[in-house]
């Protein structure tokens, strides 16, 4: 992954959560992990606070941990076990 200015991530995809907090209304994911940043998520961005945002950096020699949780899942698993939608990179 990689650290970019906010308002240059077009097209950039996110590595994390990003959360937004309303006091008394709700808290939670405004954007998840894996979501392509468009133009017009750039001001719901910075009004949340986000100068920066760490995105996808394809690269042969990384996995990404949803690939891992996937992995690991496979080589885990057994009959008393089941999964779940990946998330925070756990399956």
């Amino acid at each position: 992954m990689k650290q970019i200015k906010t308002e240059d991530a077009i097209g950039a995809v996110l590595c994390h959560d990003i959360t937004e907090i309303v006091r008394g209304v709700r808290k939670g994911a405004r954007f998840r992990k894996g979501h392509i940043v468009k133009e017009e998520d750039i001001p719901v961005l910075l009004s949340l606070g986000k100068e920066n945002l760490y995105v996808w950096e394809n690269d042969e020699t990384m996995m990404h941990e949803n690939e891992a949780a996937e992995a690991l899942c496979k080589l885990c698993q057994n009959d008393h076990m089941s999964t779940t939608e990946i998330k925070e990179g756990k399956k």
